[in-house]
Parts: structure tokens; sequence; C-alpha cells
């Protein structure tokens, strides 16, 4: 049996990085949406805009939900732990990209639209973000091995 000592403070700095950077945004965005603030001044997007973007990002969601799933069973199937390690990191810094990607956007829609659906949105994927917040439980069940000790 190994024991595997995995750097948790690289992992933990990313996530509240991210997390930060997300209430940020979505605080900014409200308010502006509140005081009736709108992105580009005298333009506002209709819903035959916003709508049909709306579906194209939870249709490049669900795609990428999909990818992020494939190349994590890809990584958990490496079996030089050193080499899983640095490649998870990869995975785990993209993932939370990805986490601002989505919140910029849907502050950006928000604004542009001044719908406050998209300001759901930002709520929903800073919540959707708290669950990987780096720990014993996550690293052991992504990386497939319950022989890690944390410093």
């Amino acid at each position: 049996m190994d024991l595997y000592l995995v750097p948790i403070k690289k992992f933990r700095n990313i996530f509240l990085q991210v997390l930060i950077i997300n209430i940020i945004l979505m605080g900014v965005t409200f308010l502006l949406f509140r005081n009736d603030i709108p992105l580009i001044p005298g333009y506002r997007a209709g819903k035959s805009f916003t709508n049909p973007l709306l579906i194209l990002i939870i249709a490049i969601a669900v795609i990428h939900t999909f990818q992020q799933r494939k190349y994590l069973m890809a990584v958990s199937l490496i079996q030089d732990f050193e080499i899983r390690l640095t490649q998870y990191a990869k995975f785990y810094r993209k993932r939370m990209i990805w986490y601002i990607f989505s919140v910029l956007t849907s502050c950006l829609l928000c604004l542009l639209s001044q719908r406050d659906i998209f300001l759901y949105y930002c709520g929903a994927d800073v919540l959707l973000s708290l669950p990987f917040y780096p720990s014993a439980f996550l690293l052991k069940r992504e990386l497939r091995t319950n022989d890690i000790i944390l410093y």
C-alpha cells in the first residue's frame, strides 16, 4: 500500500481565486442590473436574441461536461500517480476557468438583455462550483485512489 502526498494548497488557491472572481462579477452585475444600467446604453437585446443564445450556451455546457468526464476517466487510468496528479491539476484548472467563463457569459447576457434570469444563472454557477472545493473526498473520488494524504 503506497501513500501519495498531494499538495492541496495549489488547488485551494485556484478554487478561492475563481470563487472570488465569480462573486465579484456577480456582484457588479447585480449592482448594474439593479440600477438599470445597461452594458451598451440605448441597446436592449430582446428575447429573440437571448433565448437562442441561452439554448446554445446550455448545449455547449452539456457537451463540455461529457468531454470533462471523458478526460477525467482517461486521467484516472494513468498508472504513475505523479503524472496522474499533474494531469488532474491541469484538468482542475480548466474546470475552474470554465466556471469563470460561464459566470462571465451569464453576466454579459444579463446586462445586455436586462433580464434577471441570467443573474440567477450566475448564482447557480457559483453554487455549482462549491462542491469542487479541493478536499480529500473529492481528490480520492476523482483520482480513484484512497491512499491520498493532503499536505
